[in-house]
């Protein structure tokens, strides 16, 4: 092994002063690695946007991330609840065979219409939404710089959550929407419910596009705070209902494995593999250049800046040119 090395990358009179990394069956290999790296990067895109083989695995991710976030503020994690899995289902569903994104649907429906729809009796509830879906990390990331949906996933009054996904067109382009809905079952409060519907106390309204006020400039998408809290009129079993939640404990951080991160979280994936290969490209350069600064070798120099310049590119291209901007509400 040793031995190898020093052939690949020492430049010496063993190899005739040319490391073996730079030599053509070499570059050729490396190239064709970068190549199938960005190509595998790829596919995994479109498994995402066309088939149904992540619908599980995504939801699961997300509610990980949701909950790391939670326990770095010292707050009890979420439980998943199928009822609110199933809302989550149906409102996904519904913007993407309507071709909207939005949380009021063209025809009026409110998100706690859905909740209903699960038969999910709550007394607090909220609701994150995210299009152009390709990386877990990202959505994670935007919902988290946006103080409206960081303030749902952050939310202590909340205990349990429910993520779906579906694949559908906006603005005719394929894309993968992503619902996130929080909320505290009635049943996990002490008391009698009203039999009336609860009074919607604190509604704040979707900013308008020229609202510059939520925009996340780092991620180039338009996030907007939608934090709607239902709770029962005050002049039945109010103050009780309105208590925090507080009997959970605060649990340890879950982890994703490293299949379904390489699935969910393509980008970071794909910039680790390149950071690697491009660390030996420049390892090995330096190495060509300085050890026998005398005997130098401006083909192989060349081929060396060459790869390395194809690496950046196809890492950018990847990052920056196939992934659509997350746009989350």
């Amino acid at each position: 092994m040793k031995h190898l090395l020093k052939q690949y990358l020492i430049p010496r009179e063993a190899n005739e002063f040319k490391p073996h990394a730079f030599r053509k069956t070499s570059v050729l290999c490396i190239a064709s690695l970068a190549l199938l790296i960005f190509l595998g990067g790829t596919i995994n895109i479109e498994l995402i946007k066309s088939t149904d083989l992540l619908s599980a695995v995504i939801p699961r991710s997300l509610v990980i991330l949701t909950n790391n976030n939670r326990q770095e503020s010292k707050l009890p994690q979420l439980i998943t609840s199928p009822a609110l899995e199933k809302a989550a289902e149906q409102k996904a569903n519904d913007m993407a065979s309507k071709g909207y994104f939005a949380h009021t649907s063209p025809d009026g429906k409110a998100p706690w219409y859905w909740f209903r729809q699960a038969g999910y009796s709550y007394v607090f509830a909220g609701e994150n939404l995210a299009i152009n879906f390709t990386d877990s990390t990202d959505v994670d990331t935007a919902w988290m710089k946006s103080p409206g949906h960081r303030a749902n996933i952050l939310n202590g009054k909340f205990t349990e959550i429910g993520i779906a996904t579906a694949k559908g067109k906006y603005d005719g382009r394929d894309t993968v929407y992503v619902v996130q809905m929080f909320g505290k079952p009635a049943a996990s409060i002490t008391g009698t419910l009203p039999a009336k519907q609860p009074v919607v106390r604190n509604q704040a309204t979707p900013a308008k596009q020229s609202d510059t006020t939520n925009v996340v400039a780092v991620l180039g998408a338009a996030s907007e705070m939608y934090t709607e809290i239902e709770q029962p009129p005050s002049d039945s079993n109010g103050p009780e209902l309105m208590s925090d939640f507080t009997s959970s404990s605060v649990l340890e951080a879950q982890s994703i494995s490293f299949t379904e991160k390489t699935l969910v979280s393509p980008k970071q994936t794909i910039g680790w593999l390149y950071l690697g290969l491009a660390g030996f490209v420049i390892v090995a350069l330096i190495l060509m250049v300085f050890i026998e600064i005398r005997m130098q070798h401006p083909k192989n120099v060349l081929a060396g800046s060459a790869l390395l310049l194809l690496i950046v590119t196809l890492l950018y291209v990847y990052q920056n040119v196939l992934f659509g901007q997350v746009i989350v509400l």
